[in-house]
């Protein structure tokens, strides 16, 4: 069977969708906070600055740095401890 470009597109991204609600429903509780960080790191902090891995800081230092950088950005406290706790799950 023949789909067009369309239609592949569509599964394509009902699948991804699909794939990305059943991880998401699969995460504990104390795994939400890291991923929503990371998403937030990703439209947020990498807007401007290049892929750093968690693990090139230690806690502390991330911790620093997302204070330093929350009042340079204007993030929402929130924001910025759901950043914070996926920065800091790579050590």
């Amino acid at each position: 069977m023949r789909y067009s470009y369309l239609t592949r597109t569509v599964l394509v991204v009902a699948l991804t969708v699909t794939a990305g609600l059943a991880v998401s429903a699969c995460a504990s509780p104390r795994d939400e906070a890291p991923l929503a960080g990371a998403i937030l790191w990703q439209q947020t902090c990498q807007q401007c600055h290049e892929f750093r891995s968690p693990a090139d800081y230690d806690d502390q230092q991330w911790e620093t740095l997302v204070e330093h950088m929350r009042t340079r950005a204007n993030l929402p406290a929130e924001d910025a401890e759901a950043i914070l706790a996926f920065l800091q799950s790579g050590n």
